[in-house]
Parts: structure tokens; C-alpha cells; sequence
């Protein structure tokens, strides 16, 4: 396969087509989680050094923002990513009570805005958002027929209140 094209992810090469919902013709994409290189700071770093290991560009970079203020922006770290054209996987959390998150608290609505502002100027790049992923590890017992719940951050239906709020803000 050819070399990546200009502005594109990197498995987006000359015979492969990338669909709008970022659906690669030629192959999966190669993603990467990192954190664990000994004596390599920083997330950017981790990822750097990952890719100098097994010798080539990743398609795909997962990242985690936990709920709070601070989280309500891209980082500088992740535009490096997205602007050399890697795909940003974001998992970001709006809150830690989806209750919070239902539309009703000006704060978290304000931190939801705020995220959608720093996702729509990464535009015309795509990045893969997640809201608050793998929900099912912090449903509340007693909200669901589900047994073994061992969370505390709501019911199945605040989350969905939660992610449509979100979706609607965006």
C-alpha cells in the first residue's frame, strides 16, 4: 500500500477509501491504549514511543477524560494527534452522576458545551467520541433487574437522559 495521503488517517492510503463514519475500505485500523513504558513521560510520549517500537504510525489513539472542568477541552497532546491526521479516540465523562447530566445543572451543561466547541474546531477531522463508555461497570444497584451492579452513578435511564442531553447539545 502506498503512502498515507496529506490530512487523511494514517490507514487512509492511496487504494483504500475512508467512509464518512470513518469505516476503513482496505483493512482494521490499528489502534493504541498506552501508559506503561518505563521512564517515558506523558501521554504523547507513551504513544511516540510506542509507535518508534513497532515501527510505524498508529491509525487510532485512545484517550480518557474523566468528568470535571478541566476535561472540557482537547488537549494539546490529542490535537498533535488529530492534526497529523491520527483518529482520537475519546472517552470523556460529563459527569459522575448521570443525574447531573440530564439537562438540569447549568454547570455540566456548560462543560458539555464547552467539549462540543473543542470537538467542532478539529473540523473537517473526525474524532470517535464515547460518553462515558462501558456504563454497564457503574449502573447503581437497585436501578435495573441486572445482578452484580457495583456502581454508583445512576440508573439505566439517567444514562440514557444523560447521553441524549449530550447528543442534543452537540
Amino acid at each position: 500500500l502506498g503512502a498515507p495521503q496529506s490530512g487523511t488517517p494514517a490507514a487512509a492510503q492511496e487504494e483504500c477509501t475512508v467512509s464518512a463514519i470513518l469505516v476503513n475500505s482496505c483493512r482494521p485500523w490499528l489502534g493504541v491504549v498506552v501508559d506503561g513504558y518505563p521512564g517515558v513521560g506523558g501521554w504523547r510520549s507513551q504513544v511516540l514511543a510506542h509507535e518508534q517500537r513497532i515501527g510505524r504510525q498508529v491509525d487510532m489513539v485512545h484517550q480518557y477524560h474523566p468528568p470535571g472542568a478541566i476535561n472540557t477541552v482537547l488537549t494539546a497532546d490529542e490535537l498533535f494527534f488529530v492534526n497529523r491526521g491520527t483518529i482520537l479516540y475519546l472517552n470523556w465523562r460529563p459527569t459522575t452522576r448521570w443525574l447531573d447530566g440530564m439537562g438540569g445543572n447549568a454547570t455540566i451543561n456548560s462543560h458539555i458545551d464547552q467539549m462540543a466547541n473543542s470537538l467542532k474546531a478539529v473540523a473537517p477531522r473526525k474524532i470517535m467520541l464515547a460518553v462515558h463508555g462501558e456504563p454497564e461497570r457503574y449502573v447503581t444497584p437497585g436501578t435495573s433487574a441486572c445482578p452484580f451492579l457495583k456502581g454508583n452513578y445512576g440508573s439505566p435511564a439517567q444514562y440514557r437522559a444523560m447521553w441524549q442531553n449530550v447528543r442534543n447539545r452537540f
